[in-house]
């Protein structure tokens, strides 16, 4: 019994031997099993054509257009002092600020009037003489061979008694000129930096009495780049440093907890380019008549010199145009277009401004079109994808 046991166990592990070599011999075949097709989606906004206006920004400090050192221009002793020649004080023009003393020029008017009078005396005298001497001539004349001479006549004496009248009314105008620059008025409307001058003091011609500026106009100088200043809706023309036509320019203020606004105009651009930076600056100016229309002069802030300010500048406009983030802008200024096959294509574009996180499109793409959002997002030029429509945040 035991060698049937043998015989059976042997028979088996042939049959399984057999088989295993039949398995390695003559693999199964194994049948593909289609997977389905993996679509990337992407991103994508909607192109809508409008009209677009490039925006530069700047900055820089504000600046009476209008700053000066008041000098006097007699010689003198200040006797009185206006309340408003103070600093930080706000005058008119043709306000009293200073007064100086004044005898010794009233004194010299007086001088000259005189010296007027008696010019006029010695001409009319000297006229009177001549008129004698033409009447005696006359009578002479048609006696004798005689031809008068213009000392006969009293000419030399009629013309210096003119000239010295015409020297007299001169002297007059100059004495009438001191007396009245001994009263210090203000030149315009504005309020006081400095003054360098008190009550009591003695001051001479020319010496200066104070600083001034005038609050008509203020101005304010904004760096740009010499590539920026070809957004400009003007550049400079034939004329160096003017602009063709004005350029509108926000500035924006921050004081008190509020952030003010103003609009400026910029018809004038700094005379060279700065050699360290190479930027030129764009020279914007705001008139009190402005700040009036933008609002009650009295409840805006008022400007003052060395004010901080930024700068929205208004460049050239383009009237068909289209702004796409700028993640949708890849390298060698390309986008990626999804057609209406839902193929994504690489396409040329012409780049009118890039501006914070928006680029705007002047050519290259068509109203309407869907654009890739994320330039990276896009597998290969040509490549099916899944569109996903979202809002362009930065779109008109």
């Amino acid at each position: 019994m035991k060698w049937k046991q043998a015989i059976i166990s042997l028979l088996v592990i042939l049959a399984s031997a057999g088989l295993t070599l039949v398995m390695v011999l003559k693999p199964r075949e194994i049948l593909p099993v289609e997977s389905p097709e993996l679509i990337p989606s992407v991103q994508c906004v909607l192109a809508q054509a409008g009209m677009q206006r490039a925006l530069l920004t700047s900055q820089g400090n504000l600046r009476s257009k209008n700053e000066i050192t008041l000098s006097s221009q007699v010689d003198g002793v200040i006797v009185e002092m206006a309340e408003t020649f103070a600093v930080g004080s706000v005058f008119e023009k043709g306000d009293v600020l200073l007064r100086i003393e004044k005898n010794h020029y009233e004194h010299a008017v007086a001088q000259a009037q005189g010296q007027l009078a008696a010019a006029e005396l010695k001409l009319a005298q000297v006229e009177a003489e001549g008129e004698v001497a033409v009447r005696d001539w006359q009578v002479l004349k048609d006696m004798v061979e005689l031809t008068p001479s213009p000392l006969m006549l009293k000419e030399p004496q009629i013309n210096e008694a003119r000239q010295s009248l015409a020297a007299a009314k001169a002297s007059l105008r100059s004495a009438e000129f001191d007396l009245e620059k001994t009263i210090i008025r203000a030149p315009f409307t504005g309020k006081l930096l400095k003054k360098m001058m008190g009550t009591g003091q003695f001051v001479r011609r020319g010496e200066p009495l104070a600083t001034m500026y005038e609050s008509e106009t203020f101005e304010v100088f904004l760096p740009i780049t010499m590539r920026e200043l070809g957004f400009l809706s003007s550049p400079a023309g034939k004329t160096a440093g003017k602009l063709s036509s004005a350029v509108e320019v926000d500035l924006f203020a921050e004081a008190g907890g509020q952030r003010w606004q103003w609009t400026a105009l910029a018809k004038r651009l700094s005379a060279s380019v700065e050699a360290n930076t190479g930027v030129i600056f764009l020279i914007a100016e705001l008139p009190r008549k402005m700040r009036q229309d933008q609002g009650n002069d009295e409840e805006m802030l008022e400007p003052l010199p060395g004010m901080y300010v930024e700068a929205e500048i208004r460049g050239k406009s383009w009237a068909e145009s289209i702004v796409v983030p700028r993640s949708a802008l890849g390298p060698e200024k390309k986008v990626g277009v999804v057609g209406s096959n839902d193929q994504v294509h690489l396409r040329d574009v012409e780049v009118g401004q890039l501006l914070g996180d928006q680029a705007i499109l002047i050519g290259g793409i068509k109203d309407g079109e869907r654009v890739v959002a994320m330039f990276r997002e896009i597998p290969f030029d040509g490549a099916k994808v899944l569109p996903m429509m979202v809002e362009n945040s930065v779109g008109p």
